[in-house]
C-alpha cells in the first residue's frame, strides 16, 4: 500500500525505488545485493542462497 499512497512521475521513481530496495533488505534477507539505479530510478536485487539453480524475477514499478 506504501507505493499506491505515495506515487511519483513516470522515470522519476527514485523514492519508490529506495522503498522496494529497502523492504527486500530488510523483511525479506539481509542477503539481498541491491544494486541501484538500473534503467533510471529501477533497481537490481541479487540474492545469493548458496548452491542450486538460479531464478530470475523481474516487475515493473513505474507508472
Amino acid at each position: 500500500m506504501h507505493l499506491h499512497a505515495n506515487l511519483e512521475l513516470s522515470k522519476r521513481g527514485k523514492r519508490r525505488a529506495a522503498h522496494i530496495a529497502s523492504y527486500l533488505h530488510t523483511r525479506i534477507s539481509a542477503n539481498f545485493n541491491i544494486g541501484p539505479h538500473i534503467g533510471g530510478p529501477g533497481i537490481a536485487a541479487l540474492l545469493h542462497n548458496g548452491e542450486g539453480p538460479i531464478v530470475l524475477l523481474r516487475a515493473e514499478f513505474d507508472a
